[in-house]
């Protein structure tokens, strides 16, 4: 089993509850990533709506989340022919963490109908990106689980800080060679000194950021290891 499927695991605990334990693994300092707390809740959701896909997940972050035991309380609201949706209350202690509200449903189905609006990544080749390390003693743990690679030209440009716009191009995957899916897009957020840094910020550290909020939108599966 990869890492990322072993520490989201969830328990079904019965009338909508879920137990599962939150792994120091994918810590950003001492608290876990966002992203990987959040797909604690899509667990749940998962095996509540079984055999269909998330299409919008919108979390909102009440206070930080801690390694340890955590309990997942689905309330589902509406399923549907097309669209079924639910809430997810994350609880540690009795005191809930995070408050997800998600529609899951068909891909297969959206794909034919979708349409994008100046939504494409930027393009980039692989062969053109180098392998990004955060500087010794700055790295965060869950910075292990993952390969990043930078476009040249952007990493040049956070070198020099000489850039005139945030944005990093690259690619992206799990180190463990776990397929790349909504997972991988939401875990990995923005670094905010890799940003800070290509829109010409300098290289001082912006120390631990807290999450307040985070909404993913999937538009297809991917097919592929790497996410762009």
């Amino acid at each position: 089993m990869y890492e990322f499927d072993r520490d989201r695991y969830v328990t079904p605990a019965g009338s909508g509850s879920f137990q599962g334990n939150v792994s120091p693994l994918w810590n950003v300092g001492p608290v876990p990533n966002g992203g990987y707390v959040l797909s604690l809740a899509m667990a749940a959701l998962e095996q509540t709506f079984a055999g269909l896909d998330p299409l919008t997940v919108t979390a909102h972050f009440l206070r930080p989340t801690a390694p340890g035991p955590i309990e997942a309380a689905v309330e589902t609201i509406k399923r549907g022919r097309n669209f079924s949706t639910a809430m997810v209350a994350l609880r540690q202690d009795g005191k809930e963490s995070v408050r997800v509200l998600a529609t899951y449903g068909r891909l297969d189905a959206v794909e034919a109908e979708r349409e994008f609006v100046d939504g494409t990544p930027p393009a980039v080749a692989r062969d053109d990106c180098l392998l990004w390390n955060r500087p010794k003693g700055m790295a965060p743990e869950i910075a292990n689980r993952f390969e990043s690679r930078i476009a040249s030209e952007d990493a040049k440009r956070m070198q020099t800080g000489d850039a005139d716009r945030a944005e990093v191009r690259g690619w992206i995957r799990f180190v463990d060679g776990r397929a790349a899916d909504v997972g991988l897009a939401q875990l990995h957020l923005p670094d905010p000194l890799l940003v800070r840094r290509a829109a010409g910020g300098g290289r001082r550290d912006l120390g631990r950021q807290r999450t307040a909020g985070c909404a993913v939108a999937a538009a297809g599966r991917s097919a592929a290891h790497h996410l762009r």
